[in-house]
């Protein structure tokens, strides 16, 4: 992979984060206010010595944001069906029983191995590295294997 293909391909991981922090803070809002709490969290601005400040800085690029954007707009599209689809290929785990950020990357997962790109292997690599980052104990793990179940046709 040359150079500024890999600057891409970490945009769009860094995308992968952003959209990850924007849906947690989006499962608190109703359905119907979603798309509007999305907009404000992508252009309004934080304090960068704040609690938002990693936030902010994956904000701060326009490519990043773009991928982020795009994620999460699919997620909240087909929240219902993204969930179902969770749901029976987690096997004895109701989302809600989920640690949010398993949820989430779950969404995310669904969303990106429908699109095929990136690859399966790769999508399922960088979410389980997520839940690594951003999860529970044995969050990575989790995810994992649900990823796996998903990329098999599980659900």
């Amino acid at each position: 992979m040359n150079a500024s293909a890999q600057r891409e391909a970490d945009k769009v991981g860094r995308g992968r984060e952003l959209a990850l922090l924007l849906l947690c803070t989006l499962e608190g809002v109703e359905a119907e206010g979603r798309e509007a709490a999305l907009e404000l969290a992508l252009q309004s601005e934080a304090d960068e010595d704040g609690a938002l400040a990693q936030l902010e800085a994956l904000r701060r690029d326009a490519k990043v944001r773009a991928a982020a954007s795009k994620l999460v707009r699919e997620v909240l599209v087909r929240w219902v069906e993204i969930d179902a689809r969770i749901e029976a290929a987690s096997q004895r785990w109701r989302l809600d029983r989920m640690h949010q950020v398993d949820r989430n990357l779950l969404r995310l997962a669904v969303v990106e191995l429908e699109g095929g790109k990136p690859s399966a292997t790769i999508v399922a690599s960088e979410v389980t590295r997520l839940a690594g980052l951003y999860g529970a104990e044995h969050s990575a793990r989790f995810v994992n294997g649900v990823v796996d179940t998903l990329r098999e046709g599980g659900a």
